[in-house]
Parts: C-alpha cells; sequence; structure tokens
C-alpha cells in the first residue's frame, strides 16, 4: 500500500472539513484492509489519519509470540489491533516481567501461547480477558524441584482467577507433576470448557488420585484430553457414580473391552480413537449423540470388519468422519463396497476423510446416496493401490463441496484436463461454493 503525498492528503482533509465524521468512517473503512506494516505507515501520516487508527474496530490479529519484540509492542499505538500472541516454538519463552507486562498492556488478548522456565523471579500473571491459553511450563535442571512445583500450582493458581477463560492447554515436565502438580484451582475458573493436560517430551502423563479426583470436580468441562489415555486412567476417571458432561475425549485413546462402556456413560459428541483392542465397535451404537469419529485402524487382534463399519454406519448424527488405517500394526483391507455401504448410511455426513486406505478399487460410493448432497469437505490421501484417474468422475458428482484434497490416491498426476474442473470458469457450474483446492502427486 503506498503512502499519498503531503498535497494529496492536504486536499482531501480540506475537501472533507465539512464532513469529519463522514470522512472519518470512510477512512476507517479503507485502513480495515491494511496489515501491520501499512497501518503503521497510514498512523504516521497525519492526526487526521492517525484518530481513524485509533478509533476503528480492532482488526483482531494473531501474532506469533517473539518474546524480544514484545516490549515495542505492549508500547504501540496499534497493540489494540492484536487479539491473540500463539505459540511458535521453543523461541516463545515467556519471563515473569514480560507476562506481568503483557497483563498490564494488553489485557484485552484473548489468546496467548508460550514456554515458561522454572523457577522464576516473580509470579506470573496473565491478560484479565483471556479465553484460549496454552502453557509449557518446563524446569531449569539445576533448579530446585520443590521450588519448581510451587510455582508451577502458583501459575495454576493464576490460571483459575481468569474468569472468561474456556480453554486451557497445559504441557508440563513430568517430574514436577508427579511431584503434586495441582488443578484445584481450575475448578474456580466459571467459564473452562476444554482441558489438555500433556506430557513434555514423549512421556506418559501419569496421574495420582488427587488429580483424578480434581479432575472430576472441574464443573463445566466439555473437552479432555490427556495422553496416553489408557484404561486404567479412565476407570479412575470415570468411576461410578458421576455427573461428569464430557462431550471430546482426546489422548492416545486405545478402546479395550473393559474402556468401551466406560465411554458409553459419557455424552460424547466427538470420539479419537487410535487403536482398537477389540475386534468391533458396538459401542459406537450407544452414543447417540456422536457427530465427530476419528478412528486409526491400528488394532492389536484381527477386527470384524463387517462389524465395525455396521456400528459406524448406525451413528445416525455423524457429520465428520476419518478413518486412518495401517498407522501402527497391520492394515484393515476394507473393499469399497463395504465402506459404500457404510457411508451410504450417514446421511449428516458433512466432511469425510480416508488415509492410508487400502483396498480401494473405485470411488463409485461418493455418487450414492445423500453423499453428493452433503459433503462439504474431502480428504483422500495416500491409497494403496493407487486408482484409475477415471475415478475422479465420482468426486465431481460432489456439487456441495468447499474443500478437496487429493493427495497421491491416482495413478498418475492430474493434467491441465482434469484439473480445470476445479478452477473458473468450469468450477463455478460442477462445484460452485469450492474455495479450496490442493493437489500431490508423486510416481512409485
Amino acid at each position: 500500500m503506498s503512502v499519498p503525498s503531503t498535497a494529496a492528503i492536504a486536499t482531501t482533509e480540506l475537501q472533507s472539513a465539512g464532513t469529519p465524521w463522514l470522512h472519518r468512517h470512510a477512512l476507517i473503512s479503507i485502513f480495515a484492509f491494511c496489515d501491520r506494516s501499512d497501518l503503521l505507515a497510514v498512523n504516521a501520516v497525519s492526526r487526521d489519519w492517525q484518530a481513524a487508527v485509533l478509533g476503528m474496530p480492532p482488526l483482531q490479529w494473531r501474532l506469533p509470540l517473539r518474546p524480544a519484540r514484545l516490549e515495542g509492542l505492549c508500547a504501540s499505538p496499534l497493540r489494540r489491533h492484536v487479539n491473540g500472541l500463539f505459540w511458535c516454538g521453543k523461541s516463545s519463552v515467556l519471563h515473569s516481567h514480560t507476562a506481568t507486562l503483557l497483563s498490564q498492556r494488553m489485557s484485552h488478548l484473548n489468546e496467548l501461547g508460550f514456554v515458561v522456565e522454572l523457577p522464576l523471579e516473580e509470579r506470573l500473571s496473565f491478560p484479565a480477558q483471556l479465553r484460549s491459553l496454552t502453557m509449557t511450563v518446563r524446569r531449569d535442571g539445576g533448579s530446585n524441584k520443590g521450588q519448581a512445583v510451587a510455582q508451577l500450582n502458583q501459575a495454576i493458581a493464576a490460571v483459575g482467577q481468569l474468569s472468561l477463560l474456556e480453554e486451557l492447554s497445559l504441557t508440563v515436565d513430568n517430574e514436577m507433576w508427579e511431584a503434586r502438580g495441582s488443578l484445584a484451582p481450575l475448578a474456580q475458573a466459571p467459564c473452562l470448557r476444554r482441558l489438555s493436560i500433556l506430557p513434555l517430551g514423549r512421556g506418559i502423563m501419569a496421574m495420582s488420585g488427587a488429580q483424578v479426583a480434581e479432575l472430576r470436580k472441574l464443573p463445566n468441562l466439555n473437552m479432555l484430553e490427556i495422553a496416553p489415555l489408557n484404561e486404567t486412567l479412565l476407570g479412575r476417571l470415570l468411576a461410578r457414580p458421576h455427573k461428569l458432561q464430557w462431550r471430546e475425549l482426546k489422548g492416545y485413546l486405545s478402546v479395550t473391552a473393559a474402556m468401551a462402556p466406560l465411554l458409553t456413560s459419557l455424552p460424547l459428541r466427538t470420539l479419537y480413537i487410535s487403536c482398537l483392542a477389540i475386534p468391533h465397535a458396538d459401542f459406537l451404537l450407544q452414543l447417540s449423540d456422536l457427530t465427530d469419529l476419528n478412528l486409526e485402524s491400528s488394532h492389536l487382534e484381527p477386527l470384524d470388519k463387517e462389524r465395525v463399519l455396521h456400528a459406524i454406519g448406525g451413528c445416525a448424527q455423524l457429520r465428520s468422519f476419518r478413518l486412518a488405517e495401517g498407522m501402527r500394526h497391520h492394515d484393515l483391507h476394507i473393499p469399497s463396497e463395504q465402506l459404500g455401504a457404510c457411508l451410504t448410511r450417514l446421511q449428516k455426513l458433512e466432511r469425510l476423510e480416508l488415509s492410508q486406505t487400502t483396498g480401494q478399487t473405485t470411488l463409485a460410493y461418493l455418487a450414492q446416496g445423500s453423499l453428493p448432497r452433503s459433503l462439504t469437505h474431502l480428504h483422500l490421501e495416500r491409497f494403496r493401490p493407487r486408482l484409475p484417474l477415471a475415478e475422479l468422475q465420482h468426486v465431481l458428482s460432489l456439487r456441495e463441496l468447499r474443500s478437496l484434497t487429493l493427495h497421491y490416491v491416482f495413478e498418475a498426476p492430474l493434467g491441465e484436463a482434469e484439473q480445470c474442473h476445479f478452477r473458473p470458469p468450469e468450477q463455478a457450474e460442477r462445484m460452485p461454493n469450492l474455495t479450496y483446492f490442493r493437489h500431490c502427486w508423486w510416481e512409485e
């Protein structure tokens, strides 16, 4: 964006002298399309333009958290346009004095993600209007573990005071967690709906009896993610009686015979299954509210494929389904006819992802049942074996698609004749709602 000359600015301001409100409104409408560098430039042009910049509605920018630039950001007149600072790797280390500065100068932040290294010089504080917080806590190897645990709990206590917080992701050193990290203060956060507790590195998240009891007392929780969420831990979390209303579970879930009935005690809407350790998935039929199913078919024993697909097809409310095969143990070979019979029963299915798929010989099922009318997002990836390019015709029957991804699906790459179906003007006729298309291919 080019900045006008001084003469042009003077002429514009003279012409607008009689209608200052309309002029200000016009400037604000134009500035709403500026990026950060443009807005900094126009802010320095004139007092009138500066007033428009400072008076316009916040632009809700999300920026990577770079500690070296935070003091400058907190002093900038444009800070009110920053809605979120997100974690961008190990460099996003936040010191306690910088956190205090953020809480004082950018209390309007809704999203914050950072790494903190214990021990700290002073207690952590957070912007009062946070709604989403991602915090990775690690300990300096030479520091006192008791002091680090105390500061971890002080940080969690500060999180509990955030009256608008809806989502918390906490990644923490397992040694500190096992030395009595406490979740009790989170019960004071009235809006907390989503909680992730993850180990730092590749460890296993250990949970004491007290920590499990604290989790069960969180009154408004809808989503819980713990890695890994094994049978023993889930049994302790869902010990009856309980009044838990968790609607989403994550955490490398390996469903065993003992775990399946536990899952049916929750009003689950979203379920991530990393492994089926039983030969069926009948428990899905009891999850009447299930709308989102993510199933990795890595399995510990042979599955009854027809029974598994029958259970999936019986999830009448399912709107999103992801099937990823052969991720860990041995492939689950599902013929196209069996998969198609399952998918065409899902009358409300909007999102479908098939990854690492074996046994598919045709995509004809995409043109059957309600799928041409209901599917809005389709992601196909790494089919084995790959399909003839003629199978693309079935994808073209999905007129309601908004997003389409085809990665390593066909025997040959899409040529110009095929790709033109997904670009104007032909795309407007075949798939008028399509806004995202991506295609990748390599020769095996």
